[in-house]
């Protein structure tokens, strides 16, 4: 982990349609899923972005282009980004092993169960079944083909769609047993209905854990623009256990 901004190379570039692009950066220092990075575009800005992967050359991530600082980087094919990190509290996988694993999110948001399913794959005989359902939201193709790879794994199931609807509907067919733990990758408004679905399906609270997805300014609990309920997304997070965290959503 470093909290100075330094030069990390782009070693590859993988389109995932016009709008969405995985980087991999190299790095050798270790990164855990649902840990991110931040990236500082001089002149323009800075933006958190969450690792998708790690191996043994560097990580990913998924820069789609919307803001002013991923439009800078989008471009990009070679050369230098300035980063600093990986920051933050990540998925506990360690704790998670001979459990089942549903995750569920949307698909631009889906970095960190990316990088945790990556984990699961290379683990895989620390972990029993995995479910993913997916909402396939703007841009549309982000980590699509990837996950339709990764189902081709015995132990691992995909599900997904493009409506809203569909979505609940996909959740609300999934077995959940004592053994099962859920990760979370999802905007707000959606975090809140599906936690909603969860409890109604008798998911305990200290089952589920999710990726807060908030805007993070210094990435070091210093300036407070992500804090909630006095808890700093940047280092309390951007992972939480429900039951750590109820009020969030009273």
């Amino acid at each position: 982990m470093t909290y100075e901004y330094a030069d990390l190379k782009i070693i590859k570039k993988e389109a995932n349609g016009k709008l969405a692009s995985i980087f991999s950066l190299r790095y050798k220092g270790a990164a855990h899923p649902g840990q991110y990075i931040s990236i500082w575009v001089p002149g323009i800005g800075q933006e958190t972005f969450p690792i998708a992967h790690q191996d043994s050359t560097g990580f990913n991530i998924l820069v789609t282009k919307k803001s002013d600082v991923s439009k800078n980087i989008f471009p990009l094919k070679k050369g230098l980004i300035l980063v600093k990190g990986p920051f933050g509290h990540g998925f506990p996988m360690n704790n998670l092993k001979k459990t089942n694993l549903v995750m569920i999110g949307q698909t631009h948001l889906f970095s960190p169960l990316w990088f945790a399913l990556s984990y699961v794959k290379e683990n895989k005989t620390s972990y029993l079944k995995t479910s993913i359902v997916a909402l396939q939201t703007k841009p549309k193709k982000a980590f699509i083909e990837n996950l339709k790879k990764a189902s081709s794994d015995k132990n691992i199931n995909l599900e997904y769609t493009e409506k809203a609807e569909d979505f609940k509907k996909l959740i609300k067919k999934i077995k959940f047993t004592k053994n099962t733990n859920v990760l979370l990758s999802l905007k707000e408004e959606y975090l809140k209905e599906v936690l909603s679905l969860l409890k109604s399906k008798k998911v305990q609270n200290k089952n589920i854990y999710f990726y807060l997805h908030r805007k993070m300014n210094c990435a070091q609990g210093i300036c407070g623009s992500c804090a909630v309920l006095g808890e700093k997304t940047c280092v309390d997070g951007p992972v939480f256990r429900f039951d750590d965290v109820l009020g969030f959503f009273e």
